[in-house]
């Protein structure tokens, strides 16, 4: 894989997962994916949340192993401390950058580097 195709699904990516979906007005995972209709993001993106099937017109699966296929990119908009199992899942699927996360994630984040898809 070149470094340009690479770098693709980064820079243009083709799908995004939003884990954390909601319609909760003012929440991380709601904006993301206002944010990503207001755009007129052109690809696929799911929402990732257990307890629904759609969120604001998306489709919804209960975690990133149920997707049809694999995103390009992951948001994170859950909270902190399940952040290093989503990114040990989004590793495992394949994602080899690091999704987005909240501000108030991070921590966390800097945690789960270690883990060995990252």
């Amino acid at each position: 894989m070149s470094a340009v195709t690479a770098s693709s699904g980064l820079l243009r990516p083709r799908s995004v997962a939003v884990v954390g979906a909601t319609d909760r007005d003012g929440s991380y995972g709601a904006q993301a994916l206002i944010s990503l209709q207001s755009i007129g993001f052109p690809g696929q993106v799911w929402g990732i949340n257990p307890g629904r099937s759609e969120v604001l017109g998306r489709p919804c699966v209960p975690s990133l192993a149920d997707l049809p296929e694999a995103a390009d990119a992951v948001v994170v908009a859950i909270p902190a401390a399940g952040v290093p199992e989503v990114i040990e899942q989004a590793g495992a699927l394949g994602l080899r950058r690091p999704p987005w996360c909240s501000a108030r994630a991070l921590p966390r984040w800097r945690e789960a580097r270690s883990c060995r898809h990252i």
